[in-house]
């Protein structure tokens, strides 16, 4: 019995379909569909890291127009070393582990790191420091060497870091070697701190005496010329300190200089009877002179810095209350102000005419009044540009019972 042949519609469709595009481009049939990676390559192969250690490993994939090159990271031994989705390896314990990155696209394409863990390095437990002379004393000018037993022996990492706790009485190299500056009744501490991050540290006290036979210094004084240090005194501006070391048949009259806090004034030498001293930024230091021919002979300069002052030019003009109730006029000249308003009694604003000066500095504006009042007001304030584009001086705070008790607020430049 023949039987007859029998397709769904949708089926001869898409064969007509196939067959008139054959026809059409001289009878080839060609599918296309997203770019898979053909390649990956990782940043290494081949690894070694101690327990606890991590290492990021990264991935090349290729072609660049591969569609899909995201990864799949794996490792065949998390327990050894794990890793992150973006590759990080974590060592976790000792042994051997590969760790893989896989194509997601289909293409199965793999790139593999072979991690070898090895037992984290052995850190210092404790430093000993010694001095090669057996002695933890040393005259001003001379070195004394020091050096550090670490325990234990087999420590991966046996260097250290040296620091002193008073440089000005005695300092310390890379090395140990310390040398000393300036005598002391008090040790000057000397510090050995592991640099393998065990936070280990070892150390000792240095004293720091004359040589034998000097003749010593007993007194220094330290005198700011101008005298008194002109007050304000300003980042630039500058002024000289001298000394005069007793008595004057000392064997050494040098003098050093110091300062604490650093970054407020700058000093024109650390060393010299005399120096130039350089306003830097807003801030009170403590300029200690020492005379390296005593024990512990010093004199102190306190200096005051304040910050730039604004330019009088930028207050210059009649500024006028936003309020138009208050009716409140400054008229400011030079570094002189007037001030008048006829706000009624509520808002308690002295009617004026007041007057007088101001000074300012980059934060704030202080008025003294030398006529119609007395006493002195300082405002915080910003000059700033409104949307409409007019001028806006802004004050942030008052004094109460002050003529600016109810001026709080902003002024426009007229």
């Amino acid at each position: 019995m023949r039987k007859s042949l029998f397709l769904p519609a949708s089926l001869w469709c898409v064969l007509m379909i196939a067959l008139f595009s054959s026809c059409s481009d001289g009878g080839s049939v060609s599918i296309s569909g997203p770019r898979l990676v053909e390649s990956v390559t990782l940043s290494e192969t081949a690894i070694s890291l101690a327990v606890g250690d991590t290492r990021q490993l990264s991935a090349t994939v290729e072609p660049q127009d591969a569609e899909n090159k995201a990864l799949s990271w794996t490792s065949t031994t998390p327990g050894f070393a794990a890793v992150s989705d973006t590759g990080l390896v974590t060592a976790v314990t000792e042994g051997t582990t590969v760790v893989s990155a896989t194509t997601r696209d289909g293409s199965n394409k793999v790139a593999s790191c072979t991690v070898t863990v090895t037992p984290p390095p052995v850190k210092i437990t404790s430093i000993t420091i010694s001095s090669e002379s057996g002695t933890l004393s040393l005259e001003r000018g001379s070195t004394l060497q020091l050096s550090v037993t670490v325990e234990p022996e087999d420590a991966a990492d046996k260097t250290v870091t040296w620091s002193s706790g008073n440089q000005v009485v005695a300092t310390v190299d890379s090395t140990g070697l310390v040398r000393g500056i300036v005598a002391s009744a008090t040790a000057v501490t000397i510090t050995a701190t592991a640099n393998d991050g065990s936070g280990v540290s070892g150390t000792v006290e240095v004293t720091v005496t004359l040589p034998s036979g000097y003749t010593e210094v007993t007194s220094i004084i330290a005198t700011p010329s101008p005298s008194p240090i002109p007050s304000p005194l300003y980042p630039g501006d500058n002024f000289t300190i001298s000394t005069v070391v007793d008595p004057s048949n000392a064997t050494d009259k040098e003098v050093i200089w110091s300062v604490q806090p650093a970054g407020i004034v700058g000093l024109s030498t650390n060393t010299g009877s005399s120096i130039t001293v350089t306003g830097v930024a807003a801030g009170t230091a403590t300029i200690t002179a020492t005379a390296t021919g005593g024990v512990d002979i010093t004199d102190t300069v306190l200096v005051t810095v304040t910050a730039t002052p604004s330019s009088e030019s930028e207050f210059e003009g009649t500024w006028k209350h936003s309020m138009d109730v208050l009716n409140a006029v400054f008229v400011i000249t030079g570094n002189n102000w007037s001030f008048t308003s006829s706000a009624p009694e509520e808002y308690n604003v002295a009617p004026g005419p007041l007057a007088g000066t101001f000074t300012a500095d980059d934060t704030s504006i202080t008025f003294t009044a030398t006529s119609g009042g007395s006493g002195s007001w300082t405002q915080p304030y910003t000059f700033e540009t409104s949307w409409s584009n007019e001028e806006v001086m802004r004050l942030y705070s008052s004094t109460s019972g002050n003529m600016l008790t109810r001026l709080l607020g902003q002024f426009i430049k007229q």
